[in-house]
């Protein structure tokens, strides 16, 4: 598989875990689809801090396991949707699923647009608005053996400024300057990572890092405080993957044998369009 392997960073995210339940009670809640009943019982973790004014942006996240993550798309207003924005200088924030070269065979169904390695949006950070962004990693584990086990990588970007509606605004205008149609529906905010393919520099993170717009939590210290460089220790450069949005799907053994060259019973990952195929457990 084309991404086999964790970045230097994970180590350090595992030591963020938080378990507040058992896996056994977490896999009990999942077979009743009742995580929004029971989200008291998810870790609490912060994401960002604010680089205006210091407020942090955290929530209740699910990082027990894959079973909530299962499209993964563009939105502006959250990671999860149980998270808290404590300031007025919230512009927005993107996730990005990395596998770590992992097949995530305990689910069917795994819809990445986002993609698996984090970019920046220059047009959410303007000069013209006092703006700056926040990097963050979390493990997302999976339950094996009874226990919760790290696999993957979310990366979270989130961005902040003195007038956030009016950065939002403008990035719109930005990434969609002949406009859309009028059943074009919403405008997204964000771009996936295949972006870095025509325009490198938002995937170098610690240019943006040595331009004081990308700032990371430190983790380092249990308190996560806010760091901004400089680039030397900056902790998630050369961050590997697909590069781009990915959908992964076990798929039911091939009715006709003459098929079966073409089928494994871990299922494939394919990016955008589908007809490329990005990994085999085979390979």
């Amino acid at each position: 598989m084309a991404t086999v392997g964790y970045h230097a960073s994970f180590e350090k995210t595992t030591k963020l875990l938080r378990f507040i339940i058992s896996s056994q009670e977490y896999q009990e809640i999942v077979a009743r689809n009742a995580i929004e009943e029971n989200v008291q019982k998810l870790p609490y973790y912060v994401l960002a801090r604010c680089p205006l004014c210091g407020a942090p942006y955290g929530g209740y996240i699910d990082n027990y396991s894959l079973y909530k993550w299962r499209s993964i798309r563009p939105h502006y207003g959250w990671v999860f949707g149980y998270e808290t924005i404590e300031c007025d200088h919230f512009t927005g924030v993107q996730s990005f699923l990395n596998l770590n070269g992992n097949f995530p065979t305990e689910i069917n169904y795994l819809d990445c647009e986002c993609g698996d390695i984090p970019i920046v949006m220059p047009e959410l950070l303007l000069d013209e608005f006092h703006a700056g962004a926040v990097i963050h990693s979390l493990p997302i584990c999976r339950v094996e053996d009874d226990a919760f086990t790290p696999r993957y990588s979310l990366y979270t970007v989130t961005y902040y400024s003195d007038a956030p509606w009016s950065a939002r605004d403008r990035s719109y205008q930005l990434c969609h300057p002949d406009g859309v149609g009028e059943d074009a529906g919403p405008i997204p905010l964000f771009y996936s990572s295949e972006r870095i393919i025509w325009e490198p520099v938002v995937g170098d993170l610690p240019y943006w890092v040595e331009r004081g717009k990308l700032h990371w939590l430190d983790l380092d210290d249990p308190a996560l405080p806010l760091k901004s460089g400089p680039a030397n220790d900056f902790p998630y450069a050369g961050i590997q993957g697909f590069g781009g949005s990915y959908i992964y799907r076990k798929r039911p053994k091939p009715r006709w044998r003459w098929l079966d060259r073409h089928w494994h019973p871990d299922g494939e990952i394919r990016g955008y369009p589908l007809n490329e195929l990005l990994a085999r457990p085979s390979w």
